[in-house]
């Protein structure tokens, strides 16, 4: 599996920044939205991706194996 660097993006609005992980090699299946702040360290975010990133690759693998993906053409389909 190969991963995404981390991305993060301010939302001013919202008066946070998110970061986003997931599984990047395939098609997209899942995906995970953290909140993080300025308190975060590089470490820190390194371990919150981490996690996200094993959450959002259970969630793909557990969703395949009961048959919860169809692929469509060039569109992946995810039944929840």
């Amino acid at each position: 599996m190969t991963t995404n660097p981390v991305t993060t993006r301010q939302e001013p609005h919202l008066g946070r920044q998110l970061t986003n992980a997931g599984p990047y090699e395939g098609p997209f299946i899942s995906q995970q939205v953290i909140e993080v702040d300025h308190t975060y360290t590089a470490d820190d975010l390194v371990a919150v991706v981490r996690d996200a990133e094993c959450v959002a690759l259970r969630n793909a693998v557990r969703w395949h194996c009961e048959g919860r993906i169809l692929l469509l053409g060039n569109r992946t389909v995810v039944l929840r």
